[in-house]
């Protein structure tokens, strides 16, 4: 009898692949900045350069990636967490009074998953900002 190989129709993100994400999230308002700064800015380095088309191409894939996320409580949680405020300590105290913290740290985890997995799909998950140094 042969063993039947059964593929997933979409990538799921394994632990590194989560780790990953969580990074490019713990970095989101940092290259956001970057991306509103180096865009006006008239002459660049080619460090200041690089760091540009990297937010260029990393940050709509993370924008997208957010959209996906069909959980409006998740979406709400981890927009806070990520892009809003970048403070965990923040967001809890933010949902704290009407959930619990393990319930609010799961509903990060379920969102970071999320993300991993459109990065993932999406071919950009382990880009690195020295792939745009020339």
């Amino acid at each position: 009898m042969e063993a039947v190989l059964q593929m997933e129709l979409f990538p799921k993100a394994n632990k590194r692949d989560i780790q990953q994400a969580k990074e490019h999230l713990e970095n989101y308002r940092l290259m956001h900045r970057n991306l509103q700064i180096y865009s006006e800015k008239l002459i660049l380095s080619s460090e200041e350069r690089a760091l540009l088309e990297y937010a260029k191409r990393l940050l709509p894939e993370i924008d997208t990636a957010f959209k996906l996320i069909m959980d409006e409580e998740v979406n709400k949680i981890l927009t806070h967490r990520y892009i809003t405020v970048g403070k965990h300590k923040y967001t809890i105290a933010k949902y704290v009074s009407n959930t619990s913290i393990s319930t609010i740290n799961r509903r990060i985890d379920a969102g970071i998953r999320t993300i991993a997995n459109c990065l993932k799909l999406s071919g950009v998950l382990y880009i690195e900002l020295k792939e745009f140094r020339r």
